[in-house]
């Protein structure tokens, strides 16, 4: 039974939406055969833990203050639960906010981010993934998050 049960959480950014024109957003995935318990997730960009939003595009930026009012779409993820396959945007950044350089600092910072999940499956085995890692590590428990995103 415990077979059926794998999930397999991912974290996956796009700088494109599926008709090609610029759209960041930050998606969560569980590509498993199970659903998955998000517990945790952290982020950091150059190694710095990253809270929110608004501090991931202040870091993708390089400003301490983000450009005044743009709206930041977001999503909370950790304590909910993902069926096997779905996919959920937990942040989204839309081009007509932001400055065209803005914009292009974002793309280029969208990559240095760093993503790290903690989630378990129904049978309360847990797994770390960490997006700079090339599979996720089972764990006993999940650990308390340093930050949460």
């Amino acid at each position: 039974m415990q077979a059926n049960s794998w999930p397999s959480v991912q974290v996956i950014f796009s700088t494109l939406n599926p008709e090609g024109t610029p759209h960041i957003h930050l998606d969560i995935a569980n590509k498993g055969v199970g659903p998955a318990r998000i517990e945790s997730l952290e982020v950091t960009y150059g190694g710095k833990q990253v809270n929110d939003a608004r501090a991931m595009l202040n870091a993708m930026l390089g400003r301490t203050t983000a450009p005044p009012h743009p709206r930041i779409q977001t999503a909370t993820i950790t304590h909910s639960v993902m069926a096997a396959r779905e996919m959920q945007t937990f942040v989204e950044f839309k081009p007509e906010e932001f400055s065209v350089e803005d914009y292009d600092a974002m793309r280029v910072g969208v990559q240095k981010l760093n993503f790290r999940t903690c989630y378990c499956s129904v049978f309360d085995e847990c797994w770390v993934a960490d997006a700079s890692k090339p599979r996720p590590a089972k764990v006993k428990e999940c650990p308390v998050a340093q930050s949460e995103f």
